[in-house]
């Protein structure tokens, strides 16, 4: 059980401090600002990682493996990924490409979805959908992370849906009632060809 030291954007900066930790790693947002610049004043070590697009990820690695005496394992690891990247586009090549929504949590009881975050047109999640042969079904750049009510899913009806569900399981919540709230709108795309995902 990993201890609970708050949220992304609103840690808890006694709890972090409390396990005198030889290294922070925050990413690179504005939200994260003020609480990296409060852990470097308690003497703790932050380093920040930019995971807003692919190759801040793969930098991510390197800067990671660096600050934790491992470069030379973080080297093969971002030549393993870049590997399977490049398979990965092979593999769809001149596929047909399909609209993807890449879900991020959502409001509403079990079974039922009043309103949903969703990745923009922008920034590391479209990356991936790009990459993956798809296109993102959210057709604007901004907001970065916008929220959509049920009824906004359904005028841009995604071929595909992929939620990322578990944050919301370590709350209590489960992968069929999640999928649940979904089968609950038949008049989906993604719903009648049963393109749900749930990672």
């Amino acid at each position: 059980q990993v201890p609970n030291v708050g949220g992304y954007i609103n840690p808890n900066l006694e709890r972090i401090a409390g396990m005198r930790p030889d290294l922070v790693i925050g990413t690179k947002i504005n939200a994260q600002g003020r609480a990296q610049e409060a852990l470097r004043r308690m003497g703790i070590r932050v380093l920040v990682v930019d995971h807003s697009t692919l190759e801040g990820v793969l930098a991510s690695f390197q800067a990671i493996g660096q600050a934790c005496g491992g470069a030379d394992e973080a080297r093969r690891l971002v030549a393993d990924t870049r590997r399977r990247i490049a398979a990965v586009k092979a593999r769809v090549g001149k596929r047909p490409r399909r609209s993807a929504m890449v879900v991020f949590g959502r409001n509403g009881s079990s079974g039922v979805i009043r309103e949903v975050f969703v990745a923009g047109r922008a920034g590391l999640y479209d990356e991936i959908i790009a990459l993956a042969g798809g296109t993102n079904a959210y057709p604007n750049r901004v907001p970065a992370f916008p929220k959509l009510s049920l009824e906004g899913v359904m005028r841009i009806d995604p071929d595909a849906i992929i939620e990322l569900a578990s944050d919301q399981v370590r709350r209590g919540r489960t992968v069929a009632g999640l999928r649940r709230g979904w089968t609950n709108v038949p008049q989906l795309s993604a719903v009648r060809h049963n393109r749900l995902r749930f990672v």
